[in-house]
């Protein structure tokens, strides 16, 4: 085989790979923007706030970059999935109008 169609190979497979890492990531995400587990936050815990809706298509736009800021840069964000009746208690919290809504929160 010729230098040049084993380099062509090499970078088709990669790119092959790479391909398969983000769409697993994708679907990672997506079952942790579906889970709809009561949240709660911490006293004397610094965080970013995410507060989505499951069916919500302008809070899933967002979700994927908000998931990477969590993973990749290590911020501190809590994501509060608002269809859990058990953390609907948050709307009146913090006068919640829309999703998605993040805020910094500082629990005393």
């Amino acid at each position: 085989m010729k230098t040049s169609t084993k380099i062509a190979m090499i970078f088709f497979f990669i790119l092959l790979a790479s391909g398969h890492s983000i769409e697993g990531y994708h679907l990672r995400n997506t079952a942790i923007e579906n889970n709809r587990v009561q949240v709660s936050l911490k006293k004397n815990e610094n965080a970013v706030v995410l507060f989505y809706k499951d069916d919500c298509s302008d809070c899933k736009a967002i979700f994927d970059r908000v998931m990477s800021e969590k993973d990749f840069v290590g911020t501190n964000i809590k994501l509060i999935n608002l269809n859990n009746v058990k953390n609907k208690h948050y709307i009146g919290k913090y006068n919640l109008h829309y999703v998605p809504t993040l805020i910094v929160e500082t629990v005393k």
